[in-house]
């Protein structure tokens, strides 16, 4: 009984630890994000001033006004599709360290399970052999003892053996 506390215990922690992995990973993930969203405003504060000074600079100059409205636009334009792409960029590389993050989640919850029927396997080992133990020193014999707990007879013998009876 021990053991299988000490083991729940341990896959306790584990678990925690790797709620923790995963919730300093999505801060550091929002910080990007925010920090992202924080060049994305800048950018735009800057083309909402950079209009206004042309728009200042080109009032009565019609001519000209067009030849540098293009050359704006194309500007911002060019602008715009480099912050897209880094942002895209940065998206997709967040898509991929939930990605990893959950496949590594998958790994844990196999290990698990697989942990757990070990356990549950030697809990009914040592079920087994103390009922055993019990049926023998109760006075039934090895034939008795494998028909009514439905183990093989040299399962019975094995346990006893080793216990030198």
């Amino acid at each position: 009984m021990q053991i299988d506390m000490i083991l729940f215990i341990i896959i306790g922690i584990f678990l925690i630890l790797m709620f923790l992995i995963v919730y300093f990973k999505d801060i550091e993930s929002n910080k990007k994000m925010q920090k992202y969203a924080r060049s994305i405003e800048e950018q735009n504060r800057q083309i909402y001033k950079l209009t206004q000074q042309l728009t200042k600079d080109t009032e009565g100059e019609d001519g000209l006004s067009d030849e540098l409205s293009k050359e704006f636009e194309e500007k911002i334009t060019l602008k715009t599709q480099e912050l897209a792409r880094s942002v895209d960029n940065a998206l997709k590389h967040y898509g991929e360290n939930l990605n990893a993050l959950k496949e590594e989640q998958d790994r844990i919850k196999v290990e698990l399970n697989k942990q757990i029927q070990n356990i549950n396997l030697v809990n009914s080992l040592v079920f087994n052999e103390r009922q055993i133990l019990n049926l023998f020193n109760s006075g039934k014999n090895e034939e008795q003892i494998a028909q009514e707990l439905g183990l093989n007879l040299s399962e019975v013998q094995f346990i006893l053996k080793m216990h030198n009876l």
